[in-house]
């Protein structure tokens, strides 16, 4: 079960309630890392909560301060970029073996949107695992309900819905059971493009989400001194408009370099 309560400023806290029944070898392998990503320039994260359930009854809860890691995730080096903030948490679980229930609480917690003011997820119903049950509960403040609601790619008559009102918020739900699970193809897409999923959004439209972003980007194309001569040094022996973007597309690819570095908080 996950459960999202946002604010009206954008923040929000998401608490995913996971259990998993561990049939073979193999699925014991690989589920012996738990893992949860986050950016700390926005958000925090944690594994809270991790148990071992015994088909004997027995219950082993594991002590997390001695088998969690935490870390700048490495992946993000293929795309050339380094970012500090750029998090990966991995809790290691051992004595896991077929017949096993393996219980994790994930809690992320958004400390400043990316899009203040506004709410916008994807919620995959859909996994390379079977799914017994899945529930997504979202508790919306009344100055800022949900005005967009999408179902994508939905099995069968797809998830069952509702929508109350409780303790003077909005509350949406999702719910669904017996998902039969994904087999990757070769060269498949990611799977969250092609999978059962609930998109959600506080904007009405793209058009919406176009003009904020016309607004944060348009101080920042103005063209100062320094470019223009620049620009005009690399041109001066252009006479056509095709030479010109021919030399500035030449200087670009040759003599500018990539890297994205973040070194702020």
């Amino acid at each position: 079960e996950t459960r999202i309560e946002y604010q009206a400023d954008g923040t929000y806290l998401q608490i995913a309630d996971t259990a998993t029944k561990i049939m073979t070898l193999a699925g014991a392998d690989s589920m012996r890392v738990l893992q949860s990503f986050y950016s700390a320039s926005y958000s925090r994260a944690k594994i809270s909560l991790v148990q071992i359930l015994k088909p004997t009854g027995e219950t082993i809860n594991l002590d997390l301060p001695s088998c969690t890691q935490e870390m700048a995730d490495a992946s993000q080096m293929d795309s050339n970029i380094y970012d500090p903030n750029h998090r990966i948490i991995k809790v290691a679980v051992a004595n896991l073996t077929p017949g096993d229930v393996l219980r994790a609480v994930y809690v992320d917690e958004i400390r400043k949107p990316r899009v203040p003011n506004s709410f916008s997820e994807l919620f995959s119903l859909e996994d390379t695992q079977p799914i017994l049950h899945e529930r997504i509960i979202v508790s919306a403040p009344s100055e800022l309900p949900l005005q967009s609601i999408a179902i994508k790619n939905p099995q069968g008559k797809g998830p069952a819905f509702q929508e109350r009102e409780e303790n003077g918020r909005h509350i949406y739900q999702w719910e669904v059971h017996d998902v039969p699970q994904v087999f990757p193809e070769p060269a498949m897409p990611q799977l969250y493009y092609n999978a059962q999923r609930v998109i959600v959004s506080t904007f009405r439209s793209w058009e919406e989400v176009s003009r904020w972003y016309d607004n944060l980007c348009e101080p920042r194309l103005a063209l100062d001194d320094d470019l223009r001569n620049g620009v005009e040094l690399l041109t001066q022996e252009a006479s056509t408009d095709q030479e010109r973007i021919i030399a500035l597309y030449n200087f670009v690819s040759q003599r500018v370099r990539y890297m994205g570095l973040t070194l702020e908080d």
